[in-house]
């Protein structure tokens, strides 16, 4: 029983989906330090120039330590709600193969009200996982229980939990700062991520970009192409 983790992300990232579909459980990190300029609140899109960030304000001050699931959407700072973020979706990809198929489920979800941001990045992620038809179990750190004060106690901890015998790590872990030892001498085995980005359709740009959120592969892709997309991504 392999299982893995990570913090929530906003709209994340192909690598995060592909880690995820090799696990059996894939732990969300909700009650972890939150970190400011991060993924959990914003992610990039492809755009005629490049690229455009997507980001959800939240209320955070920088002295502060919020744990991730504490952290409120801020709606007094200007921001004029997730329809932003479908208009600026519907502009760039319109036209894309994939967008009939699932524009109306991400617009089911921006229609809905959240006050906190671990609220949103969980609903869209589970519904990504749906549309790509990967059940690995999923399970809520703050939920189970799951903690540690150092990468070693809460990996102990998570293996615990949900009687796994296997952690998978992604493709950021580096020996230099995981102490796999104190990990291993428990008995537990470890693998790593391997995970090859995959080239698709990126509309009719002639350079690719890689490492943006996966609605760009969702939108430029039918589900069945997205599906295969994401299985043949191991290298």
């Amino acid at each position: 029983m392999i299982v893995s983790t990570h913090q929530p992300h906003y709209i994340p990232w192909i690598g995060y989906l592909h880690k995820i579909s090799k696990s059996d459980t894939f732990v969300i990190l909700d009650n972890v330090q939150y970190t400011k300029n991060s993924y959990i609140n914003r992610n990039s899109i492809r755009h005629k120039e490049g690229t455009i960030l997507l980001t959800v304000p939240v209320k955070y001050k920088g002295a502060s330590k919020y744990i991730i699931k504490d952290i409120e959407i801020d709606k007094s700072s200007g921001f004029k709600g997730l329809h932003k973020h479908l208009k600026t979706l519907t502009m760039n990809y319109n036209s894309g193969v994939g967008f009939d198929e699932f524009f109306p489920i991400i617009e089911h979800l921006y229609s809905k009200e959240y006050k906190w941001i671990f609220d949103l990045d969980h609903q869209l992620l589970l519904a990504i996982l749906e549309y790509l038809k990967i059940d690995t179990e999923i399970v809520i750190s703050s939920e189970e229980n799951i903690h540690g004060a150092k990468e070693d106690e809460l990996f102990l901890s998570m293996l615990e939990k949900t009687k796994s015998d296997t952690l998978l790590l992604g493709l950021g872990a580096s020996m230099k700062y995981v102490n796999t030892e104190s990990v291993t001498e428990k008995g537990y085995k470890i693998t790593y991520q391997k995970f090859v980005h995959p080239v698709y359709k990126q509309r009719n740009f002639s350079d690719f970009i890689n490492g943006i959120s996966i609605v760009d592969m969702l939108f430029n892709n039918s589900q069945s192409e997205a599906i295969e997309i994401i299985k043949n991504c191991s290298s």
